[in-house]
């Protein structure tokens, strides 16, 4: 199938991005969450780390074959960013604090 980005070059699966646009993509996400003043949305924080985690690995045994879920979790004055991830090569579970930021919706409401 060819990529639903370009519509050039072949695509692993239906309807996803070829290697070169998602590359693109992915340095597209990083710039904007780089060089963008506050506030950024919660799914640039997202994604963001999203693709860090995947280029990291396990922080156990390096593999980057392996599950997370990543979330936001409110309390009154902060958000924190987390994710759950779960490693099936060395069978590893733990949580990663990624980002704490200020809760700006609950200053704003005061």
């Amino acid at each position: 199938m060819l990529c639903s980005r370009c519509n050039r070059r072949e695509a692993n699966l239906t309807g996803t991005a070829c290697n070169i646009c998602m590359l693109a993509s992915m340095r597209d996400t990083l710039s904007k969450v780089e060089s963008t003043e506050y506030p950024i949305s919660d799914d640039d924080v997202i994604k963001h780390h999203m693709i860090r985690i995947m280029f990291d690995g396990c922080r156990d045994c390096g593999d980057k074959n392996f599950g997370f879920e990543i979330g936001v979790q409110e309390e009154e004055e902060v958000k924190w960013y987390v994710a759950n991830i779960h490693c099936g090569n060395c069978h590893s579970n733990y949580k990663e604090i990624l980002e704490v930021r200020i809760n700006e919706s609950y200053t704003d409401s005061k």
